[in-house]
């Protein structure tokens, strides 16, 4: 009977999938500030599978064609075709992470930089990486090395975004002790994700 189970389940977990990343779509287009708390965590969960399933991918901004019609009975000589560029992946949860972004959702933000953290301790290479001068980018080369500089620059470039965030996050909180508040629980996590940076890639840009 486990065989027949298991056999019928393999379209369902297709489907699961499909409903997801429609799903993580859907909600991508809307403003994180107007998500639920419930639809904020399952868009982090769905970006984190999508940047850990291709992160090559995860630090580039996507561009889409958008429709923007006359409203006239359908003729589409009225409509006009446009394109949008989307945040990346990583982008996206940055701003989740943010809670001047997010609504003001502490427990959202603590998520997302904790997923972010898994993230970038998953993605970053072992060696300190140095951008070409713009000698070296004038100088015709491949198309592999080409995308290899527009991904070590994306990758830098949102990574000192969750830097500046983590920091940020725990110099409002150093504010915030010095009229006698305490330590948020938002504030602990970011330097924590901060000393797990130090350990995990000391080697590496930023430190």
């Amino acid at each position: 009977s486990g065989g027949g189970s298991s056999g019928g389940g393999r379209p369902g977990t297709s489907q699961s999938r499909a409903a997801a990343a429609a799903a993580r779509e859907l909600l991508e287009d809307v403003p994180v500030a107007e998500l639920s708390s419930q639809q904020k965590a399952d868009l982090i969960a769905e970006l984190c599978e999508s940047v850990m399933e291709d992160p090559d991918s995860a630090f580039t901004s996507v561009k889409v064609m958008e429709s923007s019609g006359g409203g006239g009975g359908g003729d589409e000589e009225e409509e006009e075709q446009h394109s949008i560029r989307l945040p990346s992946k990583v982008r996206r949860l940055i701003d989740l992470a943010d809670p001047r972004l997010n609504g003001e959702d502490e427990m959202t933000a603590r998520l997302a930089l904790i997923s972010l953290l898994a993230v970038f301790r998953d993605v970053l290479p072992s060696y300190r990486i140095r951008l070409p001068t713009q000698a070296e980018r004038s100088v015709r080369v491949t198309k592999e090395t080409k995308k290899l500089w527009d991904y070590e620059r994306n990758l830098l470039e949102h990574y000192q975004s969750y830097l500046k965030l983590l920091e940020r996050t725990w110099a409002t909180s150093a504010k915030l002790q010095e009229i006698g508040r305490g330590v948020s629980i938002l504030s602990a996590t970011a330097i924590m994700c901060l000393c797990e940076l130090l350990k995990s890639a000391p080697h590496f840009n930023f430190r």
